[in-house]
């Protein structure tokens, strides 16, 4: 995800296409590897006697951030099919923002000792807020940013649905 917009700015449209095929097994392979760390996470939580639904609810971020990942590869590629660069680049940066929560919530909370649930509600208004500012830049540039509303109507249901089931981790 560093290479490939690298590749584009230092022109080497080749090894970037060549990369690009890769993730049709990379990308698969990432899914099934968090499905079956979440399996195995259900399972652990079932072992700590917890009931198979709080097992389950413990599980909704890491489900919707999988979801979220597979749709925004699956329209990044479909746009790239179709010719549309601008939309399969807009949709690329979705996905890597997809992976600021985990990381950036991991992050302070080893460094704050804040509460799981407070530091994932800070990452995902983090990963909002910087959607929110690629939707200004791209509205001054005159560009489309639909894939962008998109994410943050995602990032919105998603967390409103967190929220609703009383902010499980």
């Amino acid at each position: 995800m560093i290479a490939q917009p690298l590749l584009i700015r230092y022109k080497k449209y080749n090894t970037h296409k060549i990369i690009g095929k890769a993730t049709y097994v990379i990308v698969p392979l990432l899914i099934l590897t968090c499905m079956a760390v979440m399996r195995q996470q259900y399972i652990e939580g079932i072992q700590q006697k917890q009931t198979s639904l709080q097992s389950l609810r413990s599980l909704f971020t890491s489900f919707t951030g999988i979801l979220s990942i597979v749709a925004y590869y699956s329209l990044a590629i479909f746009y790239i099919h179709k010719g549309n660069v601008g939309f399969h680049m807009r949709y690329m940066i979705c996905l890597f923002l997809e992976f600021i929560p985990p990381t950036f919530g991991r992050t302070l909370g080893y460094w704050l000792g804040l509460k799981q649930v407070y530091t994932h509600a800070i990452a995902v208004l983090a990963g909002a807020l910087i959607i929110g500012l690629l939707i200004v830049a791209d509205k001054r540039k005159g560009e489309n940013y639909n894939p962008y509303i998109l994410a943050l109507a995602l990032y919105f249901v998603f967390t409103a649905s967190w929220a609703a089931l009383g902010f499980p981790l």
